[in-house]
Formats: C-alpha cells, structure tokens, sequence
C-alpha cells in the first residue's frame, strides 16, 4: 500500500536524472547532490551511489477532513548495490509534514516520513536538521479512527556506520476519539532501522514529541498501539521510541541527547481506554556487541485520569549477549507524571530482556520520578536473563512524591 502511495506522486525530483554527476573509483560511480531548495520529495534513484543534501527540502501535504495525507523529504530507492553515502551537511534540512482535519466516517492515516531509505548504506551521516510531524484532527464518528505516524529516518538495508551530530525532530499532534467506538493509534521513530548496523554513533539530539487528547466517546480508545503494518515499507510494531535498532548493532555510542516526550489525555467515556505503551528512549531489539550511553536520554510520560502506562522507559534491550555501560556522563532520567493512572506498571530507567550480558556496569545516573500511587518500577529491570559482572559504581535514584503505602520500587528487580 505504501509502495503504491510513493508510485504515484507528481511531486517527486528525481536525482539521478537530473543532477551531474563525477567519476568515482566504482563501477556505478555517480555522485547526486541537492544543492538547491526544494517543496517535494527528492528521490535518490538506484543509479546514484553517494548523496549529498545542503539544501532545505520540505514535503509539506495538507488535507482537510476525511482525508489520507502521506509526506516524505527523501527517498532512497532500491539498487542492488550499496549507497557508498548518505550526507546532510551543517546547512541541509529536511522536512516531512503531513496534517489531516477530523475524521467523519471510515479510518485515516497521517503518515509522514523525513528520509527513507531502502538498499544497504555505507555512511549515514547528519549534521543538519531532519524532521517529521504528523497532525490530525478528531475521530468524531461511530467507529472511526485515525492512524499517525512519523518517523525522522527508516533504513532497510545493512548500515555500515551511522553518525548524527545534527537534531532529528519529531512530531505529532492528534485531538480526541469522541465517536463510540472511535480509535485513535500512534507510533513514533526518531531513527529506525530494521538491518545489521556495524557502527551506531549519535552525539547530537534526537527528539520525540507526541500529544494525543482523551478518549470521550463510549468504548473509545487512545493509545500507542497499530497492527504490524508498513513504516515506509518496513512491516513494524508499533512504538515510541527515539533511536529504535530491530536488528543487531555491533557498536552502540550515545555522547548526544534523546528526549522523548509523550502525553495522552484522558479515559473520560464509558468503557474508554487509553494507553501509552512501548515508550522508550533507545531500544536495542536484537543485541550488540557493545553498547555504550554517555549521553542524556530523558523519557517523559504523562496520560490523565484513568490511563495506563505500560513497559516504558530508558533503555530496552533484548537478545543482547555482549558488553552494557552507562558511563560517569551517562544519565538516564524517566519521569512519570499520572497521579490519575489507573495502572503504571513494567516502567524502568534499564530493562533486559532474553539476554546473557558478558558485564553490565553503571558509573552514571539512572533517576525514575513518580507520582503515581500504586506505581510498579525498577532503575534495572532484568527479566528471563543473566547478566555477568554486574557493576554499579553510582547511585540510582527515585523521587516519589506519591504516597509509599503501596508504590513498588526496586533498585535491582531479577
């Protein structure tokens, strides 16, 4: 469906048509650079084996209501060789803006991407400005729904290195499910990439905003949750999530700043539900060899009365068996902010999942903030896992201001 969607864009520049190009020491040499301003998506074609942006692109799609509004900065096409580099220098910007009104019948998708990118990858390196933001209305009507999406970067194919010394912006604003039945569901990337990753550097900001409202219409819901769909052309779970890595990354570096800020509304109709699940700063899905935070990542929840948040946090890392450190620099902050919740339950500043770590250490910061009464969270959360030479040279901290009668807080839970 998203293939179909991309095909049939008019306002596509093509690079490898129109750019020159110069020689390189390859078969398929052929460089393609963006040098100018541009209002549609660039499309990087399956000729070009480096990229270049120093320009803004901005692919901004407006919709009223009752209406799918899909939007992509740039994109790389398939070739059955690799990229050699994907560069967006100091002075490049790249936008993805796509904003749909209420919903009055049927289901509709904002779904916004700033870089897709679909063969293997040498250099993926950011030191200007990527964003995406999708928007929508209300799903006034009886059964009705609305699906947001944005994501800064999607990668499928193998990335050789990854460096982010730039901002990667993300956002998304939606209103309220009103209607009986109505549904309004979420997910949110600041970087996905669903391929091995040799290298994962970022010393720059990844940054994840989501607002949604309430669930007022009887048996209505909010919440982070999509059937496996299409992220671009990936077939992903639904999440938010600032640097989201779904296959194994050999070396993991974070020196920069991921915040992830997430608020729903509130449960107010009869048999509503909302939900905010799957929020996590950095998740590592399928191992490492290394990985190592000596950067800032801050997760903020907040849902209103009658919410729930689920298996959230800083770090979530499964099928890992290599080497975990949170360094002297490294602060890993969540702040829960429900003291209306009907539940906050499985939230951590570290959560370890099937893995066997060769060493785990932390000489940083791990901090939970809670107000919610009946709270159940964990600075490190081990669950069906070992973990060997587990080392904690620093304090983890929880500033509770919500009554302890009934609070479960662990440092350590295995």
């Amino acid at each position: 469906m998203r293939k179909a969607k991309l095909a049939k864009k008019l306002d596509v520049v093509l690079l490898s048509a129109i750019f020159s190009t110069l020689p390189l020491l390859s078969a398929h040499a052929n460089q393609c650079s963006n040098t100018s301003d541009s209002n549609s998506t660039v499309t990087v074609g399956s000729t070009c084996t480096d990229f270049s942006n120093s320009a803004n692109i901005t692919h901004r799609v407006i919709q009223g209501d009752d209406s799918d509004a899909s939007a992509t900065g740039v994109l790389v096409e398939e070739a059955n060789y690799p990229l050699n580099t994907f560069i967006n220098t100091n002075t490049g910007t790249i936008k993805a803006e796509g904003q749909i009104g209420n919903v009055t019948q049927g289901c509709k998708e904002s779904f916004d991407y700033g870089v897709e990118i679909w063969r293997d990858i040498n250099l993926f390196e950011n030191s200007g400005r990527i964003s995406s933001k999708a928007e929508a209305g209300n799903a006034e009507a009886d059964d009705s729904c609305i699906y947001a999406s944005a994501c800064g970067v999607v990668i499928n194919g193998y990335l050789k290195e990854f460096n982010n010394s730039g901002n990667f912006e993300i956002r998304l604003n939606v209103g309220n499910a009103t209607g009986e039945d109505s549904k309004i569901e979420l997910n949110a990337r600041g970087v996905l990439i669903d391929a091995e990753v040799e290298t994962f550097v970022n010393q720059g900001n990844v940054t994840v905003d989501l607002r949604s409202g309430d669930a007022s219409g009887k048996n209505s819901k909010v919440k982070v949750y999509m059937p496996p769909r299409e992220c671009g052309r990936i077939t992903c779970d639904s999440a938010i999530v600032g640097i989201d890595l779904n296959n194994k990354v050999n070396n993991f570096f974070n020196t920069g700043n991921i915040q992830v800020n997430v608020e729903l509304g509130s449960a107010t109709g009869s048999g509503s539900e909302v939900k905010l699940n799957e929020t996590w700063g950095v998740r590592l899905n399928n191992g490492f060899e290394s990985a190592i935070n000596n950067g800032n990542v801050n997760v903020s929840l907040k849902v209103g009365s009658n919410g729930q948040i689920i298996d959230s946090g800083g770090y979530y890392i499964a099928n890992a068996n290599g080497r975990f450190e949170n360094g002297q620099n490294g602060r890993i902050i969540v702040n829960i902010d429900a003291p209306n919740a009907s539940s906050v339950y499985g939230v951590a500043g570290i959560f370890i999942t099937s893995s066997n770590l060769t060493s785990f250490s932390n000489s940083g910061e791990i901090r939970i903030v809670n107000n919610h009464p009946n709270a159940r969270i964990a600075g490190i959360w081990i669950k069906d896992s070992t973990v060997n030479n587990l080392t904690n040279n620093a304090y983890i901290y929880f500033d509770n201001s919500a009554p302890e009668t009934n609070v479960d807080i662990r440092t350590l839970l295995i």
